[in-house]
């Protein structure tokens, strides 16, 4: 997959969590939870990128 797709799917699975959070009353439905999950598959998918690419390499 493309990088920005991954990062579009990363964004839309937490929001999905976030929302069945609030609808069904578990736990503590939080922007800022949405905002850091973001922010984690961001970074993990450009970790993966480069890690490929280093391991092609050798």
């Amino acid at each position: 997959m493309r990088t920005k797709s991954l990062i579009v799917l990363g964004v839309f699975i937490s929001i999905l969590i976030e929302s069945l959070q609030y609808a069904f009353h578990i736990g503590v439905a939080d922007i800022d939870d949405v905002l850091l999950n973001t922010l984690g598959t961001i970074i993990g998918v450009f970790v993966w990128d480069i890690m490929r690419k280093i391991l092609i390499l050798f």
